[in-house]
């Protein structure tokens, strides 16, 4: 049976033996690549003798304006001056090895783009020498580098406050358990009912110390590990705040004055009271540990949207930033946890004022 011509009539085969089909079909494939290419020819002072459609979109040059010329007659936004280019493109010619660089450049749209760039040596058939290149939009792929490199610094960095963290705490357990037990020792060999009982309060004093510490290490992997849970209710702030501050007045020093400011006359506020109440406390022991004179202020102010600025003021030493301790640590957790905000202004030898703010929920 014989085939029916017609029905391949409209098929046409590819051949090629022809040089514009050739041409055509290269200058297509070089059209599709993901990636600029052009060449120069370094025996003619490094004119452009192609130029893809890549490179057309990245500079706005057209092909027909940049052939035939060289980069002192045609400016596009490259990654060089003109004179650094020819440096390099000479050296990659006398040298026969491939130069390779990177960098930011802002493309015929405005977009930012981050570019790969390689340049090589090439010849024809005939000996004749040409400048090949390359340009990768690789911007993609340093963003991904970026956001890696940043991952790997928070990584270090938080392996480094670790490391810190658990050195204090080293320090933090042993100073009360080295007085608990020195004092232990020496309170059996206490010559008088007086001296006997004034061990006893040092190693009750260091004994609450430590129950606080641990309390404060495993508050702080609740945090961490977001396994806290906040409980909201309204309270009477002001009553919270009587009771704080009696609770507080007497651990004060010697010559330190507790002043106490409330904002409102009355103040019915949603909050979680067990964890305002931390929050406070851990504030004000701070600033007790930190003040020999003068005062320490607790207290809070209205904020116009209807949130509560709470503040703890002291005229004490000052903290130094690396010298922010486990408490504050705890309280900043807190406060975030609670959807507000903590902050710190301190000076060395002239106070510190700890301030949160806090927006009223109730469940």
């Amino acid at each position: 049976m014989g085939t029916d011509d017609s029905c391949n009539s409209s098929q046409k085969k590819v051949t090629l033996n022809e040089p514009d089909t050739v041409h055509e079909l290269l200058n297509t494939i070089l059209d599709h690549l993901p990636l600029g290419v052009f060449v120069k020819d370094p025996e003619d002072h490094f004119n452009y003798l192609y130029w893809n459609k890549f490179m057309e979109e990245i500079t706005g040059i057209d092909t027909s304006q940049i052939e035939g010329h060289d980069d002192s007659e045609v400016y596009y936004n490259a990654l060089m001056s003109v004179e650094e280019r020819l440096e390099v493109d000479k050296k990659v010619i006398s040298s026969g090895k491939v130069a390779e660089f990177h960098g930011w450049l802002r493309d015929a749209s405005g977009a930012m783009k981050y570019l790969e760039v390689e340049k090589y040596p090439i010849s024809l058939s005939n000996g004749k020498p040409l400048l090949l290149a390359l340009w990768r939009d690789a911007t993609v792929k340093r963003a991904i580098e970026k956001r890696l490199e940043d991952e790997r610094d928070k990584a270090e960095m938080a392996d480094k406050l670790k490391s810190k963290y658990l050195a204090d705490m080293s320090h933090e357990i042993r100073t009360p358990l080295n007085a608990i037990t020195g004092f232990s020792e020496m309170m059996a060999f206490a010559d008088t009912d007086e001296e006997r009982m004034s061990y006893y309060e040092i190693i009750k004093a260091n004994n609450q110390l430590l129950m606080q510490l641990i309390n404060d290490i495993l508050d702080l992997s609740k945090i961490e590990a977001d396994a806290i849970k906040i409980s909201y209710a309204p309270i009477d702030l002001n009553e919270m705040m009587d009771t704080t501050y009696a609770s507080v007045k007497p651990r004060m020093p010697k010559d330190v004055k507790l002043i106490l400011e409330k904002g409102l006359d009355s103040c019915t506020f949603g909050t979680d009271y067990i964890r305002l109440l931390q929050l406070v406390n851990n504030l004000v022991n701070n600033a007790i540990k930190n003040t020999k004179k003068g005062s320490i202020t607790m207290g809070y102010k209205a904020l116009e949207d209807g949130r509560l600025n709470f503040y703890v003021k002291d005229t004490g030493q000052g903290i130094a930033e690396e010298g922010i301790g486990l408490g504050l640590a705890i309280c900043k957790g807190l406060v975030t946890k609670m959807g507000g905000s903590i902050r710190v202004e301190s000076q060395l030898g002239e106070g510190s004022t700890f301030s949160f703010i806090l927006p009223s929920r109730e469940e």
